[in-house]
């Protein structure tokens, strides 16, 4: 009795083994595209409110965002973003869970410039709206534009910042 669970343990460490080996390959190049937001953000004109933590999740694959904003009000906001790439999909996917109860769902992409593009639809009090964003690089930093559809109706601007990366 005691080889017989000798040998079932062997083949459990065996197994769990290759599943670990099996992903612990490198990274493709997309996934290290994402690595180029690794870091600290803030928004232009909100340096004193609004602070960005991007960190490369273990392994190379998803990029964790933790952000915090203070309002005028000095009430606080919390939210995460998890963003990674689908070798799959060939796609970005963007994940945004806030305090408030909020939740966002994009997919996107990148340029050989390396900006950013995504976009996504969801109902939003019964309505369909369709986002895209475009996160084009200004040196060290991102324009940052979004733009809304409601029902199919025209695209309009809902926000239009700067990303300012926060020099430690």
């Amino acid at each position: 009795m005691k080889l017989f669970k000798i040998i079932l343990l062997s083949f459990f460490l065996i197994s769990v083994l290759n599943k670990v080996n099996g992903q612990s390959k490198e990274p493709s190049a997309e996934h290290k595209k994402l690595s180029s937001l690794v870091g600290r953000w803030t928004l232009q004109g909100m340096e004193n409110r609004y602070l960005e933590i991007c960190d490369m999740y273990q392994g190379g694959y998803f990029l964790v965002c933790n952000t915090e904003f203070k309002t005028k009000s000095g009430a606080v906001s919390k939210s995460v973003s998890i963003i990674g790439y689908s070798t799959e999909g060939k796609h970005i996917t963007y994940y945004h869970y806030g305090s408030s109860g909020e939740t966002q769902t994009l997919t996107g992409r990148t340029d050989e410039e390396g900006n950013f593009y995504f976009e996504g639809e969801e109902l939003l009090q019964g309505k369909l709206t369709k986002t895209r964003v475009a996160m084009k690089k200004a040196g060290e930093n991102y324009n940052f534009k979004e733009e809304t559809s409601v029902d199919n109706g025209p695209w309009t601007t809902s926000t239009e910042i700067v990303y300012i990366r926060v020099r430690q």
